[in-house]
């Protein structure tokens, strides 16, 4: 009889999980649809090559003591 209890709510939370899977899933055909429908040459953030470039770190030079 506990068996069932602990499948019962094994059940519960799979279908929390299938929720969130699914939900996910959906967002990322989402994402490849608007990129499809983009024109060409366009990013993902409205550039010619997507993410627009890293700046970059300035290099701090030692002071000599």
């Amino acid at each position: 009889m506990m068996l069932w209890h602990w499948l019962t709510l094994a059940k519960f939370f799979n279908k929390i999980g299938n929720y969130f899977y699914h939900l996910h899933v959906k967002t990322l055909k989402n994402k490849q649809r608007k990129e499809r429908e983009m024109p060409k040459g366009q990013g993902t953030y409205g550039t010619k090559v997507g993410r627009p470039p890293k700046k970059k770190k300035k290099v701090m030079k030692k002071k000599k003591k």
